[in-house]
């Protein structure tokens, strides 16, 4: 059985360091759908970075 505190912390280190939902779920051999149902009950921010037209200055473009 996994320990539930330590997933819900690995999510939110991996989507701090700006890693996206599928990319969390296929590390973890998870659905992408169970890690944003753990964001959503956790409030942790998604880590992908999506922008509308051109990144701020010193951003990478997506």
């Amino acid at each position: 059985m996994i320990n539930q505190d330590a997933l819900v912390d690995l999510v939110a280190q991996l989507a701090a360091a700006g890693r996206d939902d599928p990319t969390i779920a296929a590390q973890l051999e998870l659905a992408p759908h169970e890690i944003r149902a753990i964001r959503r009950r956790n409030d942790i921010p998604a880590g992908e970075t999506r922008w509308l037209g051109k990144p701020p200055a010193g951003e990478p473009a997506s």
